[in-house]
């Protein structure tokens, strides 16, 4: 069930799209701001800037995007959870790609920087969409099982993104080509989602669109 073709793959493609530019972010942005910027050793603490950012950023999004699930089952003109999760992956992951653009074009370190901070500040959004998704895309006792398989797919991310960032920037000479790439998956990973994914029939009829109250859920059930 999680593996034959579903719109569950949807979420594998988001998973592994996140990871293809966290990775690339990980492994390159020392070297890139070394190569680019000549950013010496004494001021490479500031790569972990965006990462910084990002966790708090991605509990920040989850509590806006639990309001608007609550009130939207309090309102008359309810919209569906799917619906909601669509919209938080679209704008995270296309406001994200905006950025790494904006990022790449940067005149100084530190503007860089900045940049990529807003990256990951507006991308950690998508992550209360086809993340949070994985709460309730399946019956949530299979929740932990769907997020396993999830992150052995996304994995590859690093096998995969990582060489061939390297394998761009040597055909290319072109850091540029490199955040493109990764902005272009980013880009992929909304549309996607936003054909494929689906809900779950038996999370819009019980009327209960909260992350939290899923999360509830899957402990009372453990």
């Amino acid at each position: 069930e999680l593996l034959r073709p579903s719109p569950l793959y949807a979420i594998y493609f988001c998973h592994f799209s996140w990871n293809v530019c966290l990775y690339i972010c990980v492994m390159w942005l020392p070297t890139y701001l070394e190569n680019q910027y000549n950013l010496n050793s004494k001021q490479t603490w500031i790569n972990a800037l965006p990462y910084l950012v990002m966790a708090p950023s991605a509990m920040g999004w989850g509590w806006v995007v639990d309001l608007w699930l609550a009130n939207s089952h309090q309102s008359s003109k309810r919209i569906s959870s799917n619906t909601i999760r669509k919209v938080a992956t679209a704008v995270g992951f296309m406001g994200g790609a905006v950025g790494l653009m904006l990022f790449c074009a940067a005149s100084t370190p530190h503007v860089a920087i900045l940049l990529l901070c807003g990256t990951f500040f507006i991308s950690s959004l998508s992550l209360c969409g086809w993340e949070a998704a994985k709460l309730n895309a399946l019956d949530s006792s299979k929740a932990g099982m769907l997020q396993g398989v999830s992150n052995t797919i996304s994995n590859f991310a690093g096998v995969i993104g990582v060489p061939l960032a390297s394998y761009i920037k040597e055909m290319t000479d072109s850091w540029e080509a490199v955040w493109i790439m990764c902005a272009t998956v980013w880009v992929a990973a909304a549309i996607v989602y936003i054909l494929f994914a689906a809900g779950n029939n038996n999370d819009d009829k019980s009327g209960d669109y909260s992350i939290v109250n899923a999360v509830s859920r899957k402990q009372s059930s453990v």
